[in-house]
């Protein structure tokens, strides 16, 4: 099994993990932009988006308990488990999910995880969703997760996605702090989300307005569109 054929099995175990979870799950990162050709407004204009491996969700914190299952254990009845990361301090970071075939011995390059909003002051402790789930706390986050747009896949069924303005903003707001090799990715994706949805934009601009309404620091949005100005012409 190639990289691809596990990518794709690792959603069908994790889309059949969620279950109750499903609405409150957002996918993100470059696996979502994948999914918006199926979104009303996208236009195939050809250009082919760099694959992705590993899964992001994006979770609130906390993440209520449903029928009365962690998602942990959801994941680990379908077949995932869990690998541990460690930080600097060699205690537990993050946790990511394999499939059992690929085991936890050491990191996979297919893999699930889970990432929260990070609020306030940098942390030192990683997000906890739930009390056996450990997630990386990333800033915008909260942007991608508001008012998630909804497509439905012919293969995988409903999936929730971010607002393709959002998460334009959002990859174009957190260049400047990523390495090299990913801000040239986040850039090129946001470039093919804004091509594909460029007869959307000019109604967009309604949206522009109200993100930087509902947010106490319009200066992030201000920034944003800036570089997607200049950036990309948008």
């Amino acid at each position: 099994m190639n990289n691809a054929e596990k990518t794709q099995l690792l959603l069908r175990r994790t889309l059949a993990a969620l279950g109750p979870y499903r609405t409150d799950v957002v996918f993100i990162g470059g696996f979502a932009k994948t999914f918006y050709c199926h979104l009303s407004g996208f236009r195939d204009h050809g250009l082919v988006s760099q694959a992705t491996l590993d899964i992001d969700l994006a979770v609130p914190e906390p993440l209520l308990l449903r029928e009365n299952s962690t998602l942990h254990h959801r994941l680990e009845d379908q077949g995932l488990r869990r690998y541990v990361g460690l930080g600097l301090d060699n205690r537990p970071a993050y946790h990511r999910y394999h499939l059992l075939e690929d085991g936890i011995e050491r990191p996979a390059v297919v893999y699930l995880e889970f990432i929260v909003p990070l609020r306030g002051p940098d942390r030192l402790t990683p997000g906890k969703p739930q009390a056996d789930l450990l997630a990386h706390a990333l800033r915008f986050i909260d942007l991608l997760q508001d008012r998630p747009v909804t497509i439905v896949d012919p293969e995988f069924g409903s999936l929730r996605l971010p607002h393709p303005l959002a998460y334009v903003i959002q990859k174009t707001r957190i260049w400047r702090d990523r390495q090299p090799d990913k801000a040239q990715r986040d850039q090129a994706d946001a470039f093919y989300v804004i091509f594909g949805f460029q007869a959307d934009w000019s109604a967009w601009r309604v949206e522009w307005l109200r993100l930087k309404r509902a947010r106490l620091k319009t200066a992030i949005v201000g920034t944003a569109v800036y570089h997607v100005t200049h950036l990309h012409g948008a």
